[in-house]
């Protein structure tokens, strides 16, 4: 534990709340992700010599698993739906942004994980691939089941594919997303949160 553990340093109660910020900023941003260059630059030079692909490709699938999340546990009646909206409905554009974004993202980084070209895709485990494929097929057969069901094809098409998503989905999120390296999408920003809080209160007690 970087706080709890550490009897070194005493935190006063305030800085949980002045240093939260931080957990907002940088689960939305996942900002950590564009630090990964040695090199300083200014932000504008890194975007223009595509320094911030990384994170920006890692912040377009994040974002679009995020929001397919909410709308599956949170807005489940008003995305799971019989009825079929037109392609300008925020529920299809939604889902579209969100599928364009796992299936970019996936294979992005499959790409330099087989090509090897960056540090952090030079060493791989099981985990790492379990992690690309299993979210390629999530959202693969999810756009696969959509396709199906608004153009009205024959129903047991669609039910296959559903089962199909299901076999992929069920495990994805009761397995691989609480207990395996899909955790650190609340595991990071929380790091960051308390070490700034560890910062903070060494801070004042220099002061």
């Amino acid at each position: 534990m970087v706080i709890l553990k550490n009897k070194t340093i005493k935190v006063p109660l305030k800085l949980y709340f002045t240093e939260f910020w931080a957990l907002i900023f940088n689960f939305v941003s996942q900002w950590r992700f564009s630090d990964c260059e040695t090199e300083v630059q200014s932000f504008w030079k890194k975007l223009r010599t595509g320094k911030y692909n990384y994170w920006i490709v890692h912040w377009f699938l994040m974002s679009g698993y995020v929001l397919l999340f909410t709308m599956i546990v949170i807005f489940l009646e008003w995305f799971q739906t019989d009825e079929i909206h037109p392609w300008w409905h925020p529920q299809r554009l939604f889902g579209y942004y969100a599928t364009f974004g796992l299936i970019f993202g996936t294979i992005y980084f499959t790409i330099h994980r087989i090509k090897k070209d960056k540090e952090n895709s030079k060493h791989s485990h099981i985990t790492d691939w379990t992690f690309l494929v299993l979210l390629f097929l999530a959202a693969v057969t999810g756009i696969l089941m959509h396709i199906s069901r608004i153009n009205q094809a024959p129903l047991l098409v669609t039910y296959y594919l559903y089962v199909f998503h299901l076999m992929i989905v069920v495990p994805m999120l009761c397995i691989e997303v609480p207990f395996s390296k899909w955790s650190h999408l609340a595991y990071r920003p929380f790091a960051v949160y308390f070490n700034n809080i560890k910062r903070a209160a060494q801070k004042l007690e220099k002061k």
